[in-house]
Protein backbone atom coordinates (compact mmCIF):
# COMPACT_ATOMS: atom_id res chain seq x y z
CA UNK A 1 0.00 0.00 0.00
CA UNK A 2 1.27 3.39 -1.12
CA UNK A 3 1.73 6.73 1.27
CA UNK A 4 -1.27 8.28 0.17
CA UNK A 5 -3.77 5.57 0.47
CA UNK A 6 -2.13 4.45 3.55
CA UNK A 7 -2.93 8.27 4.67
CA UNK A 8 -6.82 8.03 2.79
CA UNK A 9 -7.27 4.63 4.91
CA UNK A 10 -6.56 5.85 7.82
CA UNK A 11 -8.31 9.33 7.04
CA UNK A 12 -11.45 7.09 6.26
CA UNK A 13 -11.43 4.32 9.12
CA UNK A 14 -10.57 7.82 11.43
CA UNK A 15 -14.02 9.04 10.06
CA UNK A 16 -15.79 5.93 10.46
CA UNK A 17 -14.80 5.96 13.89
CA UNK A 18 -15.75 9.12 14.65
CA UNK A 19 -19.86 8.01 13.22
CA UNK A 20 -19.42 5.30 15.71
CA UNK A 21 -19.04 7.67 18.96
CA UNK A 22 -21.72 10.04 17.16
CA UNK A 23 -24.26 7.18 17.14
CA UNK A 24 -23.36 5.53 20.73
CA UNK A 25 -25.67 8.11 22.63
CA UNK A 26 -23.63 11.36 22.02
CA UNK A 27 -24.65 14.03 23.20
CA UNK A 28 -24.08 15.73 19.48
CA UNK A 29 -26.48 13.15 18.05
CA UNK A 30 -29.61 14.33 20.47
CA UNK A 31 -29.02 17.92 20.15
CA UNK A 32 -28.26 18.91 16.82
CA UNK A 33 -30.43 16.40 14.51
CA UNK A 34 -28.22 15.37 11.48
CA UNK A 35 -31.10 13.08 10.05
CA UNK A 36 -29.07 10.66 7.78
CA UNK A 37 -25.99 12.44 6.83
CA UNK A 38 -24.17 10.42 9.60
CA UNK A 39 -25.01 7.44 7.65
CA UNK A 40 -24.46 9.00 4.50
CA UNK A 41 -20.49 9.60 5.68
CA UNK A 42 -20.27 6.82 7.14
CA UNK A 43 -21.29 4.77 3.77
CA UNK A 44 -18.82 6.57 1.73
CA UNK A 45 -16.37 6.23 4.28
CA UNK A 46 -16.33 2.32 4.33
CA UNK A 47 -16.22 1.99 0.15
CA UNK A 48 -13.77 4.48 0.62
CA UNK A 49 -11.61 1.87 2.92
CA UNK A 50 -12.47 -0.85 0.70
CA UNK A 51 -11.35 0.94 -2.30
CA UNK A 52 -7.87 1.89 -1.38
CA UNK A 53 -7.10 -0.95 0.94
CA UNK A 54 -9.17 -3.88 -0.64
CA UNK A 55 -7.06 -6.99 -1.00
CA UNK A 56 -7.66 -9.37 -4.63
CA UNK A 57 -10.23 -11.68 -4.25
CA UNK A 58 -10.81 -15.03 -4.90
CA UNK A 59 -13.69 -16.39 -7.17
CA UNK A 60 -14.30 -18.86 -4.77
CA UNK A 61 -14.39 -16.12 -1.71
CA UNK A 62 -16.27 -13.78 -3.51
CA UNK A 63 -18.69 -16.56 -4.27
CA UNK A 64 -19.05 -16.94 -1.36
CA UNK A 65 -19.60 -13.13 -0.20
CA UNK A 66 -22.47 -13.11 -2.74
CA UNK A 67 -24.57 -16.25 -0.90
CA UNK A 68 -23.94 -14.98 2.83
CA UNK A 69 -25.05 -11.46 1.29
CA UNK A 70 -28.03 -12.76 -0.31
CA UNK A 71 -28.93 -14.77 2.54
CA UNK A 72 -28.73 -11.92 5.06
CA UNK A 73 -30.51 -9.76 2.84
CA UNK A 74 -33.45 -12.69 2.34
CA UNK A 75 -33.47 -12.94 6.09
CA UNK A 76 -33.87 -9.24 6.84
CA UNK A 77 -36.07 -8.70 4.07
CA UNK A 78 -38.88 -11.44 5.76
CA UNK A 79 -38.69 -10.27 8.51
CA UNK A 80 -39.13 -5.94 7.18
CA UNK A 81 -42.08 -7.82 5.74
CA UNK A 82 -43.62 -7.74 9.28
CA UNK A 83 -42.16 -4.75 10.75
CA UNK A 84 -43.45 -1.33 11.01
CA UNK A 85 -40.16 0.44 10.63
CA UNK A 86 -39.00 -0.55 7.46
CA UNK A 87 -36.66 2.27 6.62
CA UNK A 88 -34.66 1.80 9.68
CA UNK A 89 -34.44 -2.07 9.05
CA UNK A 90 -33.04 -1.09 5.12
CA UNK A 91 -30.00 1.04 6.63
CA UNK A 92 -29.60 -1.92 9.14
CA UNK A 93 -29.20 -4.12 6.61
CA UNK A 94 -27.50 -2.28 4.41
CA UNK A 95 -24.66 -0.91 7.00
CA UNK A 96 -24.49 -4.59 8.26
CA UNK A 97 -23.63 -5.34 4.42
CA UNK A 98 -20.57 -2.91 3.99
CA UNK A 99 -19.06 -4.53 7.15
CA UNK A 100 -19.22 -7.75 5.99
CA UNK A 101 -18.00 -6.86 2.73
CA UNK A 102 -14.93 -4.36 4.76
CA UNK A 103 -14.38 -7.08 7.19
CA UNK A 104 -13.64 -9.59 4.29
CA UNK A 105 -11.71 -7.53 1.54
CA UNK A 106 -9.39 -5.65 4.08
CA UNK A 107 -6.07 -7.57 5.21
CA UNK A 108 -4.38 -5.64 7.94
CA UNK A 109 -1.30 -6.23 9.92
CA UNK A 110 -3.04 -5.67 13.07
CA UNK A 111 -4.95 -8.47 14.60
CA UNK A 112 -8.00 -6.05 15.30
CA UNK A 113 -9.72 -3.90 12.75
CA UNK A 114 -8.63 -0.71 12.40
CA UNK A 115 -11.52 0.89 12.58
CA UNK A 116 -11.91 -0.16 16.17
CA UNK A 117 -8.09 0.84 16.45
CA UNK A 118 -9.08 4.29 15.58
CA UNK A 119 -12.34 4.24 17.78
CA UNK A 120 -10.37 3.60 20.64
CA UNK A 121 -7.81 6.20 20.14
CA UNK A 122 -10.47 8.70 19.55
CA UNK A 123 -11.85 7.98 22.93
CA UNK A 124 -9.09 8.29 24.72
CA UNK A 125 -8.99 11.92 23.28
CA UNK A 126 -12.05 12.33 24.67
CA UNK A 127 -11.82 10.42 28.25
CA UNK A 128 -8.31 13.14 27.98
CA UNK A 129 -10.40 15.69 27.46
CA UNK A 130 -13.51 15.02 29.98
CA UNK A 131 -11.36 14.47 32.75
CA UNK A 132 -9.73 17.64 32.34
CA UNK A 133 -12.84 18.94 32.89
CA UNK A 134 -14.42 17.31 34.94
CA UNK A 135 -11.53 18.12 37.55
CA UNK A 136 -11.20 21.68 37.03
CA UNK A 137 -14.77 22.39 35.70
CA UNK A 138 -17.03 20.25 37.49
CA UNK A 139 -15.48 19.53 40.83
CA UNK A 140 -12.75 21.99 41.58
CA UNK A 141 -15.09 24.66 39.68
CA UNK A 142 -12.30 26.76 38.26
CA UNK A 143 -13.32 26.35 34.91
CA UNK A 144 -17.13 27.86 34.33
CA UNK A 145 -19.71 26.41 31.12
CA UNK A 146 -19.71 29.03 28.85
CA UNK A 147 -22.85 27.84 27.51
CA UNK A 148 -25.84 24.98 27.51
CA UNK A 149 -27.62 23.18 25.26
CA UNK A 150 -31.88 21.44 25.46
CA UNK A 151 -31.46 17.64 25.68
CA UNK A 152 -34.06 15.67 24.91
CA UNK A 153 -32.33 12.64 27.01
CA UNK A 154 -34.49 11.57 29.74
CA UNK A 155 -37.01 14.40 29.23
CA UNK A 156 -40.23 15.05 30.33
CA UNK A 157 -42.88 15.52 27.49
CA UNK A 158 -41.90 18.82 25.76
CA UNK A 159 -40.14 19.93 28.88
CA UNK A 160 -36.38 19.50 27.27
CA UNK A 161 -33.40 19.59 30.04
CA UNK A 162 -30.88 22.44 30.05
CA UNK A 163 -27.25 20.82 30.45
CA UNK A 164 -24.46 22.99 30.86
CA UNK A 165 -21.29 22.35 28.81
CA UNK A 166 -17.51 23.28 28.02
CA UNK A 167 -16.59 24.20 24.49
CA UNK A 168 -19.19 21.47 23.33
CA UNK A 169 -16.64 19.36 24.41
CA UNK A 170 -17.42 18.11 27.64
CA UNK A 171 -21.15 18.19 28.98
CA UNK A 172 -22.88 17.91 32.88
CA UNK A 173 -25.77 15.90 32.18
CA UNK A 174 -25.56 14.09 35.64
CA UNK A 175 -25.19 14.84 39.57
CA UNK A 176 -24.48 11.63 41.61
CA UNK A 177 -27.05 10.77 43.92
CA UNK A 178 -25.41 8.05 46.63
CA UNK A 179 -26.25 7.51 50.77
CA UNK A 180 -22.60 8.12 51.02
CA UNK A 181 -22.31 11.89 52.54
CA UNK A 182 -18.88 13.00 50.72
CA UNK A 183 -19.41 11.55 47.25
CA UNK A 184 -23.53 12.57 46.98
CA UNK A 185 -24.10 15.63 44.99
CA UNK A 186 -20.95 15.45 42.77
CA UNK A 187 -21.19 15.57 39.06
CA UNK A 188 -20.96 12.63 37.31
CA UNK A 189 -18.10 12.62 33.96
CA UNK A 190 -20.68 12.04 31.07
CA UNK A 191 -18.04 13.20 28.77
CA UNK A 192 -19.90 14.22 25.08
CA UNK A 193 -22.42 11.59 25.80
CA UNK A 194 -26.13 11.76 26.71
CA UNK A 195 -25.28 10.45 30.71
CA UNK A 196 -22.75 8.61 32.52
CA UNK A 197 -23.70 5.39 32.05
CA UNK A 198 -23.12 5.31 28.37
CA UNK A 199 -19.96 7.36 28.52
CA UNK A 200 -19.13 4.21 30.91
CA UNK A 201 -20.33 2.20 28.22
CA UNK A 202 -17.88 3.51 25.41
CA UNK A 203 -14.95 3.83 27.65
CA UNK A 204 -15.38 -0.09 28.68
CA UNK A 205 -15.12 -0.89 24.95
CA UNK A 206 -12.67 1.40 24.22
CA UNK A 207 -10.78 -0.07 27.30
CA UNK A 208 -11.39 -3.74 26.04
CA UNK A 209 -9.95 -2.64 22.56
CA UNK A 210 -6.90 -1.35 24.20
CA UNK A 211 -6.62 -4.82 26.55
CA UNK A 212 -6.69 -6.98 23.34
CA UNK A 213 -3.96 -5.57 21.89
CA UNK A 214 -1.62 -6.57 24.30
CA UNK A 215 1.07 -3.93 24.42
CA UNK A 216 2.69 -3.97 27.98
CA UNK A 217 4.70 -0.30 26.80
CA UNK A 218 4.43 2.56 29.03
CA UNK A 219 2.08 3.68 26.54
CA UNK A 220 -0.63 1.03 26.47
CA UNK A 221 0.16 1.32 30.90
CA UNK A 222 -1.01 5.26 30.04
CA UNK A 223 -3.83 4.85 27.75
CA UNK A 224 -5.40 1.73 30.44
CA UNK A 225 -5.04 3.87 33.32
CA UNK A 226 -6.73 7.04 31.81
CA UNK A 227 -8.92 4.95 30.68
CA UNK A 228 -9.89 3.05 34.12
CA UNK A 229 -9.42 6.51 35.67
CA UNK A 230 -12.28 7.67 33.43
CA UNK A 231 -14.72 5.06 34.17
CA UNK A 232 -14.64 5.37 37.57
CA UNK A 233 -15.40 9.12 37.76
CA UNK A 234 -18.71 8.22 35.68
CA UNK A 235 -19.79 6.62 38.98
CA UNK A 236 -21.76 4.09 37.11
CA UNK A 237 -22.41 1.01 38.66
CA UNK A 238 -21.92 -0.94 35.46
CA UNK A 239 -19.12 0.10 34.48
CA UNK A 240 -17.56 -0.98 38.24
CA UNK A 241 -18.96 -4.34 37.46
CA UNK A 242 -17.09 -4.06 34.32
CA UNK A 243 -13.84 -3.28 35.44
CA UNK A 244 -14.25 -5.77 38.51
CA UNK A 245 -14.91 -8.49 35.46
CA UNK A 246 -12.08 -7.44 33.62
CA UNK A 247 -9.46 -7.64 36.21
CA UNK A 248 -10.69 -10.88 37.44
CA UNK A 249 -10.74 -12.31 33.89
CA UNK A 250 -7.01 -10.68 33.22
CA UNK A 251 -6.49 -13.06 36.26
CA UNK A 252 -7.86 -16.13 35.83
CA UNK A 253 -6.57 -16.09 31.88
CA UNK A 254 -2.97 -15.27 32.93
CA UNK A 255 -2.80 -18.21 35.61
CA UNK A 256 -1.93 -16.85 38.82
CA UNK A 257 -2.97 -19.34 41.20
CA UNK A 258 -0.92 -18.18 44.07
CA UNK A 259 -3.28 -17.42 46.64
CA UNK A 260 -1.64 -15.24 48.54
CA UNK A 261 -1.05 -13.14 46.04
CA UNK A 262 -4.68 -13.00 44.94
CA UNK A 263 -5.34 -11.94 48.62
CA UNK A 264 -3.27 -9.19 48.83
CA UNK A 265 -3.93 -7.82 45.46
CA UNK A 266 -7.04 -8.30 44.17
CA UNK A 267 -9.77 -8.87 47.34
CA UNK A 268 -8.88 -5.66 49.27
CA UNK A 269 -9.79 -3.94 45.63
CA UNK A 270 -12.59 -6.73 44.79
CA UNK A 271 -14.11 -5.60 48.34
CA UNK A 272 -14.27 -1.92 48.24
CA UNK A 273 -15.59 -1.50 44.53
CA UNK A 274 -18.68 -4.54 45.40
CA UNK A 275 -19.16 -2.41 48.91
CA UNK A 276 -19.37 0.82 46.20
CA UNK A 277 -20.93 -0.67 43.92
CA UNK A 278 -23.83 -2.34 46.21
CA UNK A 279 -24.29 0.75 47.91
CA UNK A 280 -24.27 2.94 45.16
CA UNK A 281 -27.70 0.92 43.70
CA UNK A 282 -29.40 0.85 46.63
CA UNK A 283 -29.35 4.09 47.79
CA UNK A 284 -29.16 5.78 44.38
CA UNK A 285 -32.16 8.19 43.68
CA UNK A 286 -33.75 9.74 40.69
CA UNK A 287 -35.48 13.11 41.39
CA UNK A 288 -38.58 11.71 41.94
CA UNK A 289 -37.04 8.99 44.69
CA UNK A 290 -36.99 5.55 43.68
CA UNK A 291 -34.47 3.68 42.80
CA UNK A 292 -32.93 3.29 39.60
CA UNK A 293 -32.22 -0.32 40.19
CA UNK A 294 -35.86 -0.85 40.03
CA UNK A 295 -36.56 0.75 37.12
CA UNK A 296 -33.63 -1.74 35.50
CA UNK A 297 -35.52 -4.38 36.86
CA UNK A 298 -38.80 -3.04 35.81
CA UNK A 299 -37.31 -2.76 31.86
CA UNK A 300 -36.84 -6.60 31.79
CA UNK A 301 -40.32 -7.12 33.19
CA UNK A 302 -41.97 -4.86 30.53
CA UNK A 303 -39.97 -6.08 27.60
CA UNK A 304 -40.51 -9.66 28.11
CA UNK A 305 -44.29 -8.54 28.51
CA UNK A 306 -44.11 -6.69 25.67
CA UNK A 307 -42.07 -9.67 23.60
CA UNK A 308 -45.20 -12.48 24.61
CA UNK A 309 -47.44 -10.05 22.49
CA UNK A 310 -45.47 -11.21 19.25
CA UNK A 311 -42.86 -14.16 20.46
CA UNK A 312 -41.74 -14.89 16.76
CA UNK A 313 -40.69 -11.12 15.06
CA UNK A 314 -41.72 -9.02 18.21
CA UNK A 315 -43.43 -5.86 18.31
CA UNK A 316 -41.14 -3.99 16.32
CA UNK A 317 -37.85 -2.52 16.37
CA UNK A 318 -37.49 0.68 18.62
CA UNK A 319 -41.38 0.76 18.95
CA UNK A 320 -40.74 2.50 22.80
CA UNK A 321 -44.54 4.50 22.49
CA UNK A 322 -45.74 0.52 22.55
CA UNK A 323 -43.05 -0.43 25.34
CA UNK A 324 -43.71 3.02 27.66
CA UNK A 325 -47.71 2.00 28.09
CA UNK A 326 -46.77 -1.12 29.91
CA UNK A 327 -44.85 0.64 31.96
CA UNK A 328 -46.28 1.77 35.32
CA UNK A 329 -47.72 5.26 36.70
CA UNK A 330 -44.94 4.72 39.15
CA UNK A 331 -42.14 5.91 36.81
CA UNK A 332 -43.80 8.28 34.70
CA UNK A 333 -40.42 10.31 34.71
CA UNK A 334 -38.04 7.38 33.75
CA UNK A 335 -39.46 5.84 30.53
CA UNK A 336 -36.53 5.45 28.93
CA UNK A 337 -35.48 1.49 28.37
CA UNK A 338 -31.64 0.64 30.06
CA UNK A 339 -30.92 -3.10 28.08
CA UNK A 340 -30.29 -4.15 24.95
CA UNK A 341 -31.53 -8.06 25.78
CA UNK A 342 -35.00 -7.26 26.01
CA UNK A 343 -34.76 -4.61 23.06
CA UNK A 344 -34.05 -6.66 20.96
CA UNK A 345 -36.20 -9.64 22.67
CA UNK A 346 -39.52 -7.47 22.66
CA UNK A 347 -38.68 -5.23 19.40
CA UNK A 348 -37.39 -8.33 16.99
CA UNK A 349 -38.85 -11.31 18.62
CA UNK A 350 -36.47 -14.40 18.46
CA UNK A 351 -35.98 -13.94 14.54
CA UNK A 352 -33.48 -10.99 15.13
CA UNK A 353 -32.76 -11.99 18.83
CA UNK A 354 -30.83 -14.87 17.05
CA UNK A 355 -29.07 -13.08 14.76
CA UNK A 356 -27.66 -11.24 17.99
CA UNK A 357 -27.49 -14.75 19.72
CA UNK A 358 -25.25 -16.15 16.70
CA UNK A 359 -22.61 -13.62 16.85
CA UNK A 360 -22.07 -13.79 20.37
CA UNK A 361 -21.74 -17.95 20.72
CA UNK A 362 -19.64 -17.97 17.01
CA UNK A 363 -17.42 -15.38 18.87
CA UNK A 364 -17.07 -17.12 21.96
CA UNK A 365 -16.74 -20.80 20.42
CA UNK A 366 -13.93 -20.33 17.53
CA UNK A 367 -12.05 -18.70 20.46
CA UNK A 368 -12.61 -21.00 23.24
CA UNK A 369 -11.72 -24.03 20.38
CA UNK A 370 -8.33 -21.99 19.69
CA UNK A 371 -7.51 -21.26 23.58
CA UNK A 372 -7.89 -17.88 22.75
CA UNK A 373 -8.51 -16.51 26.78
CA UNK A 374 -8.33 -12.49 25.85
CA UNK A 375 -10.70 -12.91 22.78
CA UNK A 376 -12.85 -14.38 25.39
CA UNK A 377 -13.02 -12.08 27.91
CA UNK A 378 -13.66 -9.79 25.39
CA UNK A 379 -16.74 -11.58 23.95
CA UNK A 380 -17.90 -12.26 27.44
CA UNK A 381 -17.90 -8.56 28.85
CA UNK A 382 -19.44 -7.19 25.49
CA UNK A 383 -22.28 -9.49 26.40
CA UNK A 384 -22.04 -8.11 29.68
CA UNK A 385 -22.20 -4.64 28.55
CA UNK A 386 -25.54 -5.74 26.27
CA UNK A 387 -27.30 -7.39 28.66
CA UNK A 388 -26.70 -4.50 31.08
CA UNK A 389 -26.76 -1.35 28.87
CA UNK A 390 -29.06 0.10 26.09
CA UNK A 391 -26.91 0.11 22.89
CA UNK A 392 -28.93 -2.58 21.06
CA UNK A 393 -28.50 -0.97 17.26
CA UNK A 394 -25.80 1.46 17.68
CA UNK A 395 -23.19 1.41 15.25
CA UNK A 396 -20.28 -0.25 17.28
CA UNK A 397 -22.37 -2.68 18.57
CA UNK A 398 -23.31 -4.24 14.79
CA UNK A 399 -19.82 -3.56 13.82
CA UNK A 400 -18.22 -5.83 17.02
CA UNK A 401 -21.17 -8.71 15.82
CA UNK A 402 -20.03 -9.43 12.52
CA UNK A 403 -16.41 -8.89 13.89
CA UNK A 404 -17.60 -11.89 16.07
CA UNK A 405 -19.30 -13.76 13.80
CA UNK A 406 -16.41 -13.82 11.30
CA UNK A 407 -13.87 -15.36 14.38
CA UNK A 408 -12.27 -12.30 15.39
CA UNK A 409 -10.10 -12.05 12.49
CA UNK A 410 -8.88 -9.77 10.22
CA UNK A 411 -8.82 -11.98 7.17
CA UNK A 412 -12.38 -14.53 7.24
CA UNK A 413 -13.21 -16.33 4.10
CA UNK A 414 -16.33 -17.76 6.51
CA UNK A 415 -14.10 -20.90 6.81
CA UNK A 416 -13.12 -20.55 10.14
CA UNK A 417 -9.38 -19.73 9.23
CA UNK A 418 -7.90 -17.80 11.79
CA UNK A 419 -5.29 -14.89 10.55
CA UNK A 420 -3.26 -12.82 12.81
CA UNK A 421 -4.81 -14.64 15.72
CA UNK A 422 -2.47 -15.47 18.51
CA UNK A 423 -3.38 -17.56 21.52
CA UNK A 424 -3.27 -16.03 24.93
Amino acid sequence: MTDIKKFMYNLFCYVSAAIFIYDCRSMYSIVWHLGNLPNYVLIISILGSMFVASSAITVVRLRKLVIISLGFMVYMGIYAFFSINKNLLFWLTLIVLLFIWQMSLIKDKEKIPKILLCYKNLLFIVALISLFFWLFGSILNIIKPNGVVLSSWGAIGNNLNVVPNFHNLYFETQNYRTGIEILNGLRRNSAIFTEAPMAALNFSIALLIEFLIGRKDKKSRFIKAILVITILTTFSTTGYMFLIMLFFGIWVSKGHHNVKNFQLVFIPILFVLIVLGLRSILTEKTNNNFSSVSVRLDDFKVGLMAWKQNVIFGIGVQNYKYLSQLMGSWRSTNLGFSNSLTDILSGGGLYLTLLYVFCFIRGLYLNIVQKNWKKVIFVVLMIYLFVTTFFTYTLILLYLLVWFAMGMSNVNEFEGKQVNNESN
